[in-house]
């Protein structure tokens, strides 16, 4: 400090700089210091003389470096609170109106000195730039330290925004942890958690619809089925109360996944059909680069369509949010609709596109380190290596799923892999280990109201008894029987489908040709598309080799 209360104006001009940072450049100094350019040009050169600061490049643009943190401290420390704040509100002045190009692309620099000054009402909104901005570039840990440093601001700002700006900094955060997390990992469910107590005070009305759509999609991976659907209700509302085309988008497009969960086949894909039409790449989609709506609601418009036997369409939709998913080139949406887009083509049994887009979803999250929709690609490799009949190599695939899933927080769909699991365990004749996997997963339904995988289950039981050689067929023929009912008065054709060729073919070895007839063709003459699936080929074969028998006879 000795040396610098020497250098006289120098002294001020090192001061000003320290409060730049331990680097400051010509340009943004000469914008601040109260002196024209020849002063501080000769200001410069003394500093640079006296050993404390390195000059770097030349011309209009050098650089100067103090010759070492502490240097740089003292300087600072050398300075009066107020005079600090002063300096620092003279910066953050100079990067918004005069320097913006430079705030645009260093958004933490303005809301770092805005903060210094003290203005903590336009610091925080500053520091969810910078984050936003930083997940642009899918630098997530570097965007949750900006979502800090606004958090502990909080407590300083005035009373009437601060659950606006609060509730704004945590949807940011918890979005980064989707990405490296899960959508229900401990620290998003946290900041949702804290979202939810907020929300009601909230004022304004796009931020109300995005918190409520963050806590929606949180309970609904985290199987807080009940939460889920209530968030989800309020959304439709409001969705379908707002003149805000934007909000209503985002409302709207996030219910998908709890509303096909629930078998609201019909609602769900209205509403998703509403958004996909409305839906321009300019919008804003209400979590930046993290969710794109046309993507989620093409993916769960496709799972709609799969359940209720319109192949055709699942495949359609699958391909569309993969798609535009590319044309985003966003490496977390991508991944999502790479790992959706699978199940499509999985479930009506075309393995060589579902190995593709899961080989392609997983080699994504690898080189990105997104974890979440990597599990969901383990689970559709799993599906389609049991269709394939490498049982051995789908149990191990699938259990590794589900561990892959539940380290991220994920509870939803369990009883989905639950069923799928239990049938590769069955054809190994592991079937004890494939009941209590029905039985898991039955708990797992039953506690969080998970009704479509309930039937699920309820029909791999069935071919677990049926594959059971110690097993009598009435147990089999009983399961297949509960599974029928309850996939028809829920509008599951799929299951509908594959439960009354499984029973079909249980009576066909039994010689019951006409319970065979009777069950079976009504349910393959109501398809009108995807009639070259796996399950309406295995359906439409059943049958035929009835007719020829019929005619042999």
């Amino acid at each position: 400090m000795a040396r610098l209360d020497h250098l006289g104006m120098t002294k001020e001009v090192a001061q000003i700089g320290a409060c730049i940072g331990r680097e400051f450049d010509h340009e943004l100094l000469a914008a601040i210091v109260p002196t024209n350019n020849a002063g501080l040009q000769d200001a410069l050169d003394r500093l640079v003389e006296s050993g404390l600061v390195f000059r770097q490049g030349s011309g209009s643009e050098p650089v100067y470096t103090f010759k070492h943190a502490l240097v740089r401290d003292v300087a600072y420390d050398g300075l009066l609170v107020s005079r600090r704040k002063q300096i620092h509100a003279a910066i953050a002045r100079t990067l918004a109106n005069e320097l913006k190009d430079r705030a645009r692309t260093r958004p933490e620099l303005l809301a770092l000195h805005l903060t210094r000054a003290g203005l903590v009402d336009l610091a925080l909104p500053q520091w969810r730039i910078a984050a936003r901005s930083a997940i642009a570039k899918n630098r997530h840990r570097e965007a949750l330290d900006y979502v800090d440093a606004g958090l502990a601001l909080i407590d300083r700002a005035a009373i009437e925004h601060r659950a606006d700006h609060e509730v704004a900094l945590l949807v940011t955060g918890a979005a980064c942890h989707w990405v490296l997390t899960g959508y229900a990992c401990k620290q998003a469910a946290a900041s949702w958690a804290r979202v939810e107590e907020l929300v009601d005070k909230v004022t304004d009305p796009r931020l109300s619809i995005m918190a409520l759509s963050g806590i929606n999609i949180c309970a609904y991976a985290g199987a807080e089925t009940r939460k889920a659907l209530a968030t989800a209700e309020r959304l439709i509302a409001l969705g379908e109360s707002t003149e805000d085309i934007d909000s209503k988008i985002v409302a709207l497009s996030c219910v998908g996944p709890i509303l096909h969960q629930q078998g609201q086949f019909a609602r769900c894909a209205r509403l998703l059909e509403f958004v996909i039409d409305s839906y321009k790449p300019d919008r804003q989609s209400g979590f930046g680069r993290l969710n794109d709506a046309k993507v989620t609601a093409c993916s769960w418009l496709s799972y709609c369509h799969l359940a209720a036997g319109r192949f055709g369409q699942a495949k359609y939709y699958a391909r569309m949010a993969v798609d535009h998913a590319t044309g985003i080139a966003q490496p977390f949406v991508l991944s999502q609709a790479l790992s959706v887009a699978a199940r499509a083509f999985a479930e009506t049994g075309d393995e060589e596109t579902t190995f593709d887009l899961c080989d392609r979803c997983i080699e994504l999250c690898d080189a990105q380190n997104l974890p979440f929709w990597k599990g969901w690609a383990m689970v559709y490799e799993g599906v389609v290596l049991e269709r394939r009949g490498k049982h051995q190599q789908a149990e191990a695939r699938l259990a590794q799923a589900i561990e892959h899933l539940a380290a991220g927080g994920g509870r939803s769909d369990l009883g989905y892999m639950y069923a799928c699991r239990a049938q590769a365990l069955a054809h190994l004749g592991r079937f004890e280990e494939a009941r209590r996997d029905i039985e898991t997963g039955r708990v797992e339904c039953m506690n969080t109201e998970q009704m479509i995988s309930l039937i699920e289950l309820t029909y791999s039981r069935g071919v677990i008894e049926l594959l059971d050689p110690g097993a009598d067929d009435a147990i089999a023929e009983h399961w297949f029987n509960v599974a029928l009912t309850d996939a028809r008065s829920n509008g599951l054709r799929l299951i509908e489908l594959r439960a009354a060729t499984s029973l079909a073919g249980l009576w066909k070895a039994n010689g019951k040709h006409r319970e065979v007839q009777d069950v079976l063709r009504p349910i393959v003459s109501a398809f009108t598309e995807g009639l070259d699936c796996q399950d309406m080929t295995a359906a439409m074969a059943l049958l035929d080799s009835l007719d020829d028998a019929d005619r042999k006879t």
